[in-house]
């Protein structure tokens, strides 16, 4: 288990390193700040979103740290309970998943957990050994879910052996790798 500190959301440093373009997918319920997180590290500022029907897809360019010249191409999939079926198709041949949970919402963190597990565990995503739990905390909060109470909650222990772990801390966001 490694510990990284970043600030200003330059979380492209705890995603997979290579050469060429990496894709990452971004999952996690719906209203969960995955949009957010995309629009943060592309433009590298906070923008307004709208909830996501189906995708956004964006090419980040890492300028910071381990990812400085690595291309990510991030693909933000809507969270509603009607789309879920299809993270399969995303995930599918992918360099890595970032999976987000809002740290506020605390009546969803059973869902969350539920999606988390049946995204891990899916024979299709067995080839991927890094998925990097996020857990985004709005600014101004004072009560939310930190990694601890999340991680023994949602028993992040029972995840498939291959997924190693490492720790991220961003302004905005709490990633970790699972």
């Amino acid at each position: 288990m490694g510990a990284t500190m970043v600030k200003n959301g330059n979380l492209l440093d705890a995603l997979p390193q290579g050469s060429g373009t990496l894709h990452i997918v971004m999952l996690g319920l719906d209203s969960a700040g995955k949009t957010t997180a995309l629009y943060r590290l592309k433009f590298d500022q906070y923008l307004n979103t709208v909830p996501t029907i189906g995708f956004n897809c964006e090419k980040v360019h890492g300028t910071l740290g381990k990812a400085k010249g690595i291309h990510f191409l991030v693909w933000d999939v809507g969270g509603q309970e009607k789309l879920r079926p299809l993270w399969r198709s995303y995930t599918r041949c992918t360099d890595g998943i970032l999976f987000v949970v809002d740290s506020v919402d605390v009546e969803r963190m059973e869902e969350a957990k539920m999606e988390l597990m049946r995204t891990a565990k899916c024979p299709d995503n067995q080839q991927i050994n890094k998925i990097y739990l996020t857990l985004a905390v709005p600014m101004n909060w004072k009560n939310f879910w930190d990694y601890t109470s999340f991680r023994t909650h949602c028993q992040i222990f029972r995840l498939p052996h291959q997924c190693q772990q490492a720790t991220l801390q961003l302004s905005m966001l709490t990633t970790k790798l699972i």
